[in-house]
């Protein structure tokens, strides 16, 4: 249950639980717990602390087995001994938010499949966090973006996160990132240049967005928020976050 509470006594010293009567509040009624999640403690990285490690594999699993994948909560040790142990507080909330917007698959067909791609990938993932700052943003505005209440943050977050990826400078936006995300994502023809298109229309919601005008549609913020999935993906295969040279290569070069 995740319903906030309403205490009225301050408690008698730090650290010390609020004296009844408590009251719940309304809000969110609560989600099941379905799967755990363990991450051993010996395993280590560099620079991605082991919470940020559980959080990156929930964002993977999101982003290629089920869009509806939650981090609910998360604890220190197996949910099986918690109700039984000595601690008050046993548990931390991370994603109880309601979701603002839905994309994506819906099926649970062939989840075991798409499994394997997590299984395959999620070291190459966290090194990614670690080596490029511009991955470590793109992942957690894909992570955190449906809970986002204002869908023009979302739109503005997302396009932002797609600038960092594909642009280093910040003239001619809107036909730079168009032009080379497009380069990067489809061979030379006509399907690079109906994606240039596309995004370069996104990208103009992004900008009235952006400028407080709510020109775009739920539909906008879906594409551009599926886009930003399929770059991610892309960048994950690869291994690396491509630079500008490779980049403009691709968009200039046979």
């Amino acid at each position: 249950m995740t319903h906030t509470m309403l205490a009225f006594s301050k408690p008698e010293r730090p650290g010390a639980h609020h004296p009844a009567p408590w009251k719940a509040t309304t809000g969110i009624s609560g989600y099941d717990v379905e799967a755990e999640l363990c991450v051993p403690a010996t395993y280590m990285r560099k620079k991605v602390a082991r919470l940020d490690i559980a959080k990156s594999l929930v964002a993977l699993l999101r982003l290629y087995v089920h869009p509806d994948i939650r981090f609910a909560v998360s604890a220190s040790q197996p949910f099986a001994g918690l109700a039984t142990g000595p601690d008050l507080i046993v548990a931390r909330q991370i994603e109880i938010d309601p979701r603002h917007f839905d994309f994506g698959q819906v099926s649970t067909d062939g989840c075991e499949q798409r499994l394997h791609w997590v299984k395959q990938y999620w070291e190459t993932a966290l090194d990614l966090i670690e080596q490029s700052s511009e991955f470590r943003l793109a992942l957690d505005v894909y992570l955190s973006g449906q809970f986002i209440p204002n869908p023009a943050m979302v739109m503005v977050a997302t396009w932002g996160a797609l600038e960092t990826l594909f642009i280093d400078a910040k003239a001619e936006l809107r036909f730079r990132v168009s032009a080379l995300l497009a380069a990067y994502m489809e061979p030379r023809g006509k399907t690079r240049s109906a994606l240039q298109k596309k995004a370069a229309k996104l990208y103009d919601k992004r900008s009235a967005a952006a400028h407080g005008s709510s020109k775009h549609e739920l539909t906008d913020l879906v594409e551009s928020f599926s886009l930003l999935r399929d770059v991610l993906i892309r960048i994950i295969e690869a291994g690396k976050v491509p630079t500008t040279a490779e980049l403009e290569a691709r968009l200039f070069e046979d």
